[in-house]
């Protein structure tokens, strides 16, 4: 019997404000309607009118039940698992509702706009019994599966250290939602560092384990921005930005590994690699290389090669992502990993997705980096 499922935020293409709805119909909507684990039995919007409008758009099922409140969703029999695809401000509210119904979540990254309130869900789904699963669909992507195995496998020895360079896209060029505009404030809880570096430093402590010790520096090199409206007019000038477009970090790993990561944000990079990440180890190394672009949206792209140190010689493998049209059942960029990390959650493959308590370690984490920008 497939698992049901209650979509709370599904967009329509042009109509979210901020980024309102966009994931919804982006990734989620593609992974849930593709799989023969799952049907879609609900969607949840801000009214019942905007889940019609909704349902209708994307031409849904006819049995498909439209609600304007989470609370009635969540007392729907025919619903199994609540999905929570919604502004990180909104999250505790709904999901406090959805667990509290012992209903199975996922909720999209970064699960609540302060790591108190990451906890506190984190916390609650374990005394209701809830299972769990967080956007952190990257642990999902085959590529970073083989990486994470490869790793260890002990091909390459014992890891000693590890590097990254990485990119963020730089804002706006010059202006910025003004819908969209906690985006730019670095204690919102939704911005820069925990989003856009957050995607990729999840699957770098996944593949290789978290800091013990940490050194970070952070810093916004731009100050202020233009916030624009729906059509593109100047609302306000020299809007403040504190969310960090720099960051570096120094630190040990768990397993005593060597951790340097360095993000910036240049107009572009200088041969397109928004990624390179190397890891050293006592009988070879592994480099990643990605081109620019989010790093949550998969590894299409990507380069890895493996140099293993064997007498005299030296061997080069290079990874292969498989047909990730047939891994994902057939769902399109962007919403390709997503699909993955939901086939991942219906077989119980607890390596392949994250859940609550995985993201709150990671947010702990995030959050030391966070303090590195405060006076």
């Amino acid at each position: 019997m497939p698992i049901r499922v209650g979509l709370v935020g599904l967009g329509i293409p042009g109509s979210g404000r901020g980024g309102s709805g966009i994931w919804g119909y982006a990734a989620h909507l593609p992974s849930i309607i593709s799989s023969s684990q799952y049907q879609l039995t609900a969607v949840c919007n801000s009214s019942i009118v905007s889940a019609e409008k909704s349902i209708a758009f994307h031409e849904l099922s006819p049995g498909t039940k439209a609600y304007g409140s989470v609370d009635d969703l969540a007392n729907d029999p025919d619903v199994d698992m609540i999905v929570v695809s919604v502004r990180v401000e909104k999250h505790q509210e709904l999901m406090k509702t959805a667990i509290l119904s012992k209903k199975d979540v996922y909720l999209e990254w970064p699960a609540g706009n302060t790591t108190a309130v990451t906890a506190e869900l984190t916390s609650l789904a374990k005394e209701n019994q809830v299972k769990t699963i967080v956007g952190l669909q990257m642990r999902a992507d085959p590529l970073i599966i083989k990486l994470r195995d490869v790793i260890q496998s002990g091909k390459i020895g014992k890891v000693n250290s590890t590097s990254v360079l990485g990119f963020f896209a730089r804002l706006g060029q010059g202006q910025w939602a003004e819908s969209a505009a906690y985006y730019l404030d670095a204690e919102s809880g939704g911005n820069s560092l925990y989003i856009y570096f957050a995607h990729f430093f999840d699957t770098f402590i996944h593949v290789l384990g978290d800091f013990i010790e940490l050194h970070p520096i952070a810093k916004a090199f731009q100050k202020t921005i233009n916030l624009v409206d729906g059509d593109g007019n100047v609302v306000k000038r020299n809007h403040p930005m504190t969310t960090p477009d720099h960051i570096l970090i120094q630190g040990v790993l768990r397993n005593g590994t060597l951790a340097s990561i360095a993000f910036r944000s240049p107009p572009c990079t200088v041969d397109g690699i928004g990624y390179r990440w190397t890891i050293s180890g006592t009988e070879g190394e592994i480099e990643l290389t990605m081109p620019e672009g989010p790093w949550q949206f998969g590894t299409a792209g990507a380069k890895v090669k493996v140099k293993v140190y064997k007498s005299n010689s030296i061997g080069t493998d290079d990874f292969d992502r498989g047909d990730i049209s047939a891994l994902s059942g057939g769902v399109p960029f962007p919403g390709s990993i997503t699909a993955m990390s939901y086939k991942a959650f219906a077989a119980g493959e607890s390596d392949k997705f994250a859940t609550l308590e995985s993201a709150l370690q990671t947010k702990h984490t995030l959050d030391k980096i966070l303090s590195a920008l405060r006076p």
